[in-house]
C-alpha cells in the first residue's frame, strides 16, 4: 500500500474546538445521565433540532468532569470518508501528541483508501488501553446521508476499543445499523428533545444567573408552556426582559423585535435551507393542529404527504410523532407560529381561511367537533361554529364533557350566544347540572324569550322539560308536574321518543319524591318502553340506561330492595373505567344505595366510592353529593363512624336537612342533637305533606326515646311510623321499625308481642334475603338476635345475620352457633330453643364492635383469651385502638410483649434489663414473625403511647396500669409497689 503524508494545515483548527457559549448554566439532570451513560454504556447520541442546545450540553459536560475528549465537528466535506478519518486523526494526534510517532498523519490510496487510515486511528484511540477517551462528533447530520461515510463509520464502531466511548449530536436519527443493535442489546444512551427541553427550575435557574432575573413561579411555569421548552429562544428572551421588565413575561413573545429575532433564526437556520416544495408544505400544513398523512392529502392536496412527513420528523424540522400507530405528528408551538406568520404574508389572510375552511367541513364530516370547531373560529365562520355546537353539544354533555362546552361558547361571540336559543338551552343544561339553579333559571328563560312565541316545538318541548327539572330542585312540586306534562304532550305531537323518555324518567323522580310510589314505576316503565322507538342507536341506548336507573331509584324507594338491585345489576358498570357519564355513575350510586340496604356493606360502598370518584370527574353535583350521602350512611352502618362524620362535613349540603344525619348521631349517642334536627325536620315533612318523610322521621325519633329509655314515647312514636309505612306499603322501612317495637316489647316485658313482632320481621327479611334494616343499630338488634336464636325464631336466618352484620367475634359469642362443617338440623332442631343461649351483656356488645375490623382469625382469638382473663379490659382495648391507633397486629404484641410479662410474673418489680432479646426472639418465633419486624412493632407501639427509651418494659406496664388498660387489679398491685398503689386504684376505678 503507498501511503501519502498530509499537511496539518488542511484542516480549520475550529473543526477540533467546541463552540464556547457565554450564559450556559450547568444541567445537572442531564449530566447525571451522560455520566452514567459514559460508565455504563458505548455510545451517546443526542438528537433533537436546531437550538436545543446539543453542541452546548456535551461541551459543557466535559468541561464540568474534566474529561480527556476528542471533539471533531463534521461538515458537508465530511461524507467523503477519506477526509472524515483524516480529519478524526487530526484530532487525535492534536489531543495525543505522544501518538505522533507512531500514527503520524497518514493515508493509503486504493479502492477504499480510508481504510489504512482507519486502522491507524483505531491503534491510536486503543493504544493506552487503561487511559478513557470521549471522542465527540458534533453536527453528525452534516455527513450521515453519505453511504460511504456511514460504511466508514459503522467500521470504526464495530471496533472502538474499550476504553473508548462515542458521543454523536446530530439533528437527524444516525443511519447506522450498529446503532439500532446498540439501542436492541443495550450500551446507547439516547437524548432527545424532550429530555433536552428546559424545564422550569432550569428555567428559573438560567434568568437568575445568567441576567440577574428574579421571577415567580406562575409567570415562569407560563413561559414555559408557551415557548415548550425550547433553550434558543432563552438568551433572546432573558434580554428582553431585562429591558422591558417582569410585568407579564409570557407576552414579551409577541413583541415585535422577539418575534422577529425568533422568526429569523427558523428562517436561516431551518426552513430556507429546504426544498421550495417542502417550504410550501411547512407553510400549509402550519394551519393543523396535529397533521395525518390523509388529512395532508385532502386539506393540502399534497400527493406525497406521508414520505414528506417522514422527512421533517427524521430531521426534526420540529415536528413530533405524537402517535406512532395513527401517525399523527404536530408542529412544536413556536415554529408553527412562524410558519403561520410566512404562510400569510406569502398567500394573503383570504387564502388562509379557504384552508381553514376547508379543514372546518372535513372534520365536520367526520364528527370531529372540537378540530371542526377551532378551525372554525380560525375562518371566523361563527355560523357554521353555532352549528357544530348545536350537534355536538348533547353528546358532549352526556359523556360529562361540560367544561368542553361552556369552553366552545365562550369562544363565540356574545351576541351569537345570546340570540340561539339552542345554545341558551344546552347552556342552561349544563348549569343545572352543575348545581347552579338560579343561573341555570335565568339563561333557560332567556332561550324561551330568544325562541319569540311561537318557537319550534321541539325546543319548547326541551325547554319545558329542564324548566321542569328546575322546579323540581327548587321544591316547585305542583309546577314541575304542570311542566313536565306540557313537555310530554309536545313531545308526543312531534313523536319524539328520546324527550318522551327523558320526561317519563323526570316524572318517576316527582312522583317518588312525593310518595306517589306505583306511578313512580309505571312512570319509569313508560320511559323504558320509549327506548326501543328512537332512531339514534347512541340516544337510544342512553335512553334505556336512564330509564333502567330511574325504575332500579323506584324500586329502592318503594323498598322493593331485591328488585332494585336486579334492575340495576343488569345495566351497571363492572369498574370505574367503564363508567364513562353522569347515567352510569348514577346507576353505580343506586345499586351501591341497594346493596346497602340488603347489607352487601363491603360492595355498597365500593360501588359509592367509585360513583363519587367518577361524578367528582365528571362535574356533576347531584350525583356526587348523592353518592356521599349514601357512602356515609353505610359507613355508619358498618360502625366506621369517625369516617362518616368526615363525609358528611366534607359535604356543601345544608346537613340539618339531610335525615341521614339524624342516623348517624344516634349511632355516635348524640341523642340531643338527633331528636332537635329530627323534630324540626319532622315539622317541614308535615308542613309539606311528605309523607314518607314524616314516617322515617317518626320511627328515627322512636329510636332516639328508646335509646334514651322513654318506652312510652317511643312506643308512640314507633306506633304512628308503623301505620304510615303500613298504608303505603313499604315493607322494608316497616320490617325495621317492627324489630324496634320488638325490642320495646321484651324491655316492656310483653315477649308474647315481642316474638310475634320479631317473627314477622325476619320473615320477611329472610324470604327477600336482607341482612339490613332500616333504623338499623347493632345495640338493638344484637339482643334480638340472641333472643331470637334462645326462643328458636329462624335460627338459620339468626345465625347468618350475626355473622354477616354483627362480625365473627359477635357469631362466635352466640351459643350453639355451629362450625361451617357441621350438619344442617332438622326441622325440629330449628324450632327447638337451646337454653344455654342467653342474652348477651352490654360489655359483650361493646367488645363485639371494637374488634369487629380485626380480619386476623388468630389475632382476634388471642385478643379475645387475654379479655377472658383479664389481661386487659375492653374499654383499654377500645382506647389502644381508637386513641392511640395502634393496629390489631401492635395490640396483640403490646398483651403478648408487655402485659402478660409482667401480669403472669415472670418479672418481678425491677426495671427491665437493657438485653430483652431472648424474650423478644422467643416471641417473634411464636407469631412467626421476624426479629427486626417484631423489633419495629415494638418501636411503633412506643412512639403512638409516648413511652420511649431503652430500657422502658416496666415503664411501658405502668403506663398501661396509669390508663386503666390492664384489667387485673391483684396482679397489678405486686408490681407497681405501694407507691403507686393509688394510682392504680383510681385506674380501675
Amino acid at each position: 500500500m503507498v501511503l501519502q503524508r498530509i499537511s496539518s494545515s488542511s484542516i480549520l483548527v475550529t473543526k477540533f474546538l467546541p463552540e464556547i457559549r457565554r450564559n450556559v448554566i450547568p444541567r445537572q439532570r442531564l449530566f447525571a445521565s451522560l455520566d452514567r451513560g459514559l460508565k455504563e454504556g458505548k455510545v451517546i447520541l443526542v438528537v433533537a433540532a436546531p437550538g436545543y442546545g446539543k453542541s452546548t450540553l456535551l461541551s459543557s459536560f466535559i468541561a464540568s468532569q474534566d474529561l480527556p475528549a476528542i471533539w471533531y465537528r463534521t461538515d458537508k466535506a465530511d461524507a467523503d470518508p477519506v477526509v472524515l478519518v483524516n480529519g478524526l486523526l487530526a484530532a487525535v494526534l492534536r489531543c495525543l501528541p505522544d501518538e505522533a510517532t507512531e500514527t503520524q498523519g497518514w493515508f493509503g490510496t486504493g479502492p477504499e483508501p480510508w481504510r489504512g487510515s482507519l486502522a491507524t486511528l483505531l491503534a491510536a484511540l486503543g493504544r493506552n488501553a487503561s487511559r478513557e477517551l470521549v471522542l465527540v462528533m458534533d453536527d453528525f447530520d452534516a455527513a450521515s446521508d453519505a453511504p460511504s461515510a456511514n460504511a466508514c463509520l459503522e467500521i470504526l464502531l464495530g471496533y472502538l476499543p474499550p476504553n473508548v466511548r462515542l458521543c454523536i449530536a446530530s439533528r437527524a436519527q444516525p443511519k447506522l445499523s450498529y446503532i439500532a443493535r446498540l439501542r436492541q442489546y443495550g450500551g446507547l444512551l439516547e437524548l432527545g428533545e424532550w429530555e433536552l427541553s428546559f424545564t422550569q427550575a432550569e428555567v428559573q435557574e438560567f434568568l437568575s444567573c445568567c441576567h440577574g432575573l428574579t421571577i415567580d413561579a406562575e409567570q415562569v411555569g407560563r413561559l414555559v408552556t408557551r415557548i415548550g421548552g425550547w433553550p434558543a429562544v432563552l438568551p433572546m428572551l432573558g434580554e428582553r426582559i431585562s429591558q422591558q421588565g417582569t410585568a407579564d413575561i409570557a407576552e414579551l413573545m409577541d413583541l415585535a423585535v422577539a418575534r422577529n429575532s425568533m422568526y429569523d433564526y427558523f428562517a436561516q437556520c431551518i426552513v430556507d435551507g429546504q426544498s421550495p416544495h417542502v417550504q410550501e408544505f411547512l407553510e400549509r400544513s402550519s394551519i393543523l393542529q396535529q397533521l395525518t398523512p390523509p388529512l395532508c392529502e385532502t386539506i393540502l392536496e399534497a400527493a406525497d404527504a406521508r414520505e414528506t412527513l417522514e422527512h421533517l420528523q427524521r430531521n426534526h424540522i420540529f415536528l413530533s410523532l405524537v402517535s406512532d400507530r395513527e401517525e399523527v405528528y404536530t408542529y412544536h408551538s413556536l415554529f408553527r407560529e412562524f410558519l403561520q406568520t410566512r404562510l400569510r404574508r406569502r398567500i394573503g389572510e383570504a387564502e388562509v381561511t379557504v384552508l381553514h375552511q376547508v379543514a372546518a367541513r372535513y372534520f365536520a364530516e367526520r364528527d370531529m367537533v372540537e378540530a371542526a370547531l377551532y378551525h372554525a373560529y380560525q375562518a371566523c365562520d361563527w355560523a357554521h361554529a353555532a352549528a357544530l355546537i348545536r350537534k355536538g353539544a348533547p353528546g358532549a354533555i352526556r359523556a360529562g364533557n361540560m367544561e368542553t362546552v361552556l369552553r366552545w361558547m365562550d369562544m363565540l361571540p356574545k351576541t351569537a350566544v345570546e340570540s340561539d336559543p339552542w345554545l341558551l338551552l344546552h347552556m342552561g343544561r349544563i348549569f343545572s347540572f352543575k348545581g347552579r339553579l338560579s343561573l341555570a333559571h335565568q339563561v333557560l328563560s332567556q332561550a324561551r324569550a330568544v325562541a319569540g312565541p311561537q318557537p319550534e316545538p321541539g325546543l319548547e318541548a326541551r325547554l319545558l322539560y329542564e324548566l321542569g327539572k328546575l322546579s323540581y330542585l327548587v321544591g316547585q312540586s305542583e309546577e314541575s308536574d304542570r311542566q313536565f306534562h306540557m313537555a310530554l304532550s309536545l313531545a308526543a305531537e312531534e313523536g319524539d321518543a328520546a324527550l318522551a323518555s327523558k320526561v317519563w324518567a323526570g316524572l318517576t323522580v316527582c312522583y317518588a319524591v312525593h310518595d306517589r310510589l306505583s306511578e313512580a314505576i309505571a312512570a319509569a316503565e313508560q320511559s323504558l318502553s320509549c327506548a326501543p322507538h328512537i332512531a339514534d342507536v347512541a340516544t337510544r341506548s342512553h335512553a334505556r340506561l336512564r330509564a333502567m336507573r330511574h325504575l332500579s331509584w323506584a324500586y329502592l324507594r318503594c323498598g322493593r330492595i331485591k328488585e332494585a338491585i336486579e334492575t340495576a345489576q343488569q345495566i351497571c358498570p363492572l369498574d370505574s373505567e367503564r363508567v364513562k357519564n353522569v347515567v352510569q355513575a348514577s346507576v353505580l350510586c343506586v345499586l351501591g344505595a341497594a346493596r346497602a340496604a340488603k347489607g352487601e356493606l363491603e360492595q355498597a360502598l365500593e360501588d359509592l366510592c367509585i360513583a363519587k370518584e367518577m361524578s367528582d370527574k365528571y362535574g356533576f353535583l347531584n350525583p356526587s353529593e348523592a353518592a356521599s350521602l349514601a357512602k356515609a350512611t353505610t359507613l355508619a352502618m358498618m360502625n366506621r363512624l369517625e369516617e362518616a362524620e368526615d363525609v358528611y362535613q366534607s359535604l356543601e349540603l345544608p346537613l340539618h336537612d339531610e335525615p341521614e344525619l339524624i342516623y348517624l348521631r344516634l349511632l355516635q349517642g348524640r341523642l340531643d342533637d338527633a331528636a332537635s334536627v329530627a323534630r324540626r325536620q319532622l315539622q317541614q315533612a308535615e308542613a309539606r305533606v311528605s309523607r314518607g318523610k314524616v314516617a322515617r322521621l317518626l320511627a328515627l325519633l322512636g329510636a332516639i326515646e328508646l335509646q334514651r329509655g322513654d318506652l312510652s314515647a317511643a312506643e308512640h312514636l314507633l306506633d304512628r311510623a308503623t301505620d304510615e309505612f303500613a298504608s303505603m306499603d313499604l315493607r322494608y322501612d316497616l320490617a325495621g321499625t317492627r324489630l324496634y317495637q320488638a325490642r320495646l316489647c321484651f324491655l316492656a316485658d310483653d315477649a308474647d308481642k315481642g316474638v310475634s313482632l320479631l317473627i314477622e320481621a325476619f320473615e320477611y327479611a329472610a324470604r327477600e334475603d336482607l341482612y339490613n334494616f332500616f333504623l338499623w343499630h347493632p345495640a338493638v338488634v344484637t339482643p334480638l338476635c340472641a333472643e331470637a336464636l334462645r326462643r328458636g325464631i329462624l335460627p338459620s336466618y339468626a345465625r347468618t345475620l350475626a355473622q354477616r352484620r354483627l362480625g365473627p367475634v359477635l357469631h362466635q359469642s352466640f351459643l350453639p352457633f355451629r362450625h361451617d362443617d357441621a350438619p344442617e338440623p332438622n326441622a325440629e332442631d330449628e324450632q327447638v330453643a337451646d337454653e344455654s343461649v342467653v342474652q348477651m351483656p352490654n360489655d359483650t356488645i361493646a367488645l363485639t364492635l371494637v374488634l369487629k375490623d380485626c380480619q386476623d382469625q388468630e389475632i382476634r382469638c388471642r385478643i379475645l383469651d387475654a379479655v377472658s382473663h383479664a389481661w386487659i379490659n375492653p374499654g383499654g382495648l377500645a382506647r389502644l385502638r381508637d386513641h392511640h391507633c395502634l393496629t390489631w397486629r401492635e395490640i396483640d404484641i403490646f398483651i403478648q410483649y408487655y402485659l402478660l410479662y409482667y401480669l403472669l410474673g415472670q418479672r418481678s418489680g425491677q426495671e427491665e434489663p437493657g438485653d430483652s432479646s431472648p424474650r423478644r426472639e422467643q416471641l417473634a418465633r411464636s407469631l412467626y414473625l421476624a426479629d427486626n419486624t417484631l423489633r419495629s412493632h415494638i418501636s411503633s407501639i412506643r412512639r403512638k403511647i409516648g413511652v420511649l427509651g431503652v430500657r422502658d418494659g416496666m415503664a411501658v406496664f405502668r403506663w398501661a396500669l396509669d390508663e386503666g388498660i390492664v384489667a387485673q387489679v391483684e396482679g397489678a398491685r405486686s408490681l407497681h409497689g405501694s407507691s403507686q398503689e393509688s394510682a392504680s386504684g383510681r385506674a380501675f376505678a
